[in-house]
């Protein structure tokens, strides 16, 4: 009951803003289920709408701010630390992904392409959100 009475009365400047933020992605989700429901012909047919669909969810997760739970926080941490190794010259087995997901080749493989690209973590997420639902669309 505290949780629904701190996001309807908001207190301090921050949980002003993150209700605003909850608002923001509460009206992308509302407008995808309206774009849903308003196409004629859908059933899975319409392959314009599908994409556009696709394309808001992982906007949706992609721009959610490391508001997605406590994982989001361990993927950053984890792709931070590797892109500081790779930054610094050192080694990627010096990393802590490399340490403790040292049998999961294509984890630490995908988080050092990525890091060749971009050292920020949420460019990161954002990226790795739109390849993950490109491959879903396109499966």
């Amino acid at each position: 009951m505290v949780i629904i009475y701190q996001y309807v009365c908001p207190t301090s400047a921050l949980e002003v803003l993150e209700f605003i933020i909850m608002i923001f992605y509460i009206l992308i989700f509302l407008s995808i289920i309206i774009l849903y429901y308003q196409t004629p012909g859908w059933q899975g047919k319409n392959k314009k709408v599908l994409r556009l669909i696709f394309i808001f969810l992982a906007l949706f997760v992609g721009l959610s701010d490391m508001l997605g739970g406590y994982d989001r926080y361990i993927y950053g941490a984890l792709f931070d630390n590797l892109a500081d190794c790779r930054v610094s010259d050192r080694s990627i087995f010096d990393s802590i992904i490399y340490d403790k997901y040292r049998k999961e080749f294509g984890y630490v493989f995908v988080n050092y392409a990525f890091s060749l690209i971009t050292s920020n973590r949420y460019i990161f997420i954002l990226l790795l959100t739109i390849g993950v639902y490109y491959f879903i669309y396109k499966a």
